[in-house]
């Protein structure tokens, strides 16, 4: 007779793993684990809340219908509602929101070492300032080139 479940002396738990003794405090084999769907507390994957002694910091993995057939994949870490990471079915990525427009869409500061645009830059509302450009190719060659504005208003492009 097989067995489904072991129990071994050191409190790991193995779940269809015959005989053999669990690796890890849960262990499943041959089957899947499947956590409630849902967008609640009770639902997915819940980490414990304020592991590291915060007040009300708390970490899931979520999936759930937004509407009908619209679904979300969420996994989030926060002390409030905003502050989580969505990935969506469409593929666009949402930090510091829940409805991301685009591929990669931050609500908040953006720091990046390195930007490579291989399509068109928008920049609605807002002035373009790109400052220390160590390798421009700057006219006359050898001229000192280290910051160009895009003024919004006026679409003019000012090199310094």
């Amino acid at each position: 007779m097989s067995s489904f479940l072991n129990v071994s002396e050191n409190g790991n738990v193995g779940i269809g793993t015959g005989t053999t003794e669990p690796a890890a405090k849960l262990q499943v084999s041959g089957g899947a684990i499947m956590p409630a769907a849902g967008d609640s507390e009770n639902s997915g994957i819940l980490f414990p809340k304020d592991p590291f002694g915060g007040g009300g910091d708390r970490a899931w993995i979520r999936y759930y219908a937004r509407s009908g057939e619209a679904t979300t994949f969420e996994i989030g870490t926060s002390d409030n509602t905003d502050d989580h990471i969505a990935l969506m079915a469409s593929g666009n990525v949402g930090i510091g929101t829940t409805t991301p427009g685009a591929k990669l869409d931050v609500a908040g500061t953006i720091r990046a070492t390195g930007l490579d645009i291989s399509g068109s830059l928008s920049l609605p509302g807002s002035d373009l300032t790109i400052l220390n450009l160590p390798d421009a190719r700057t006219s006359p060659p050898g001229s000192d080139l280290e910051t160009v504005v895009v003024d919004k208003a006026t679409g003019k492009l000012y090199m310094q």
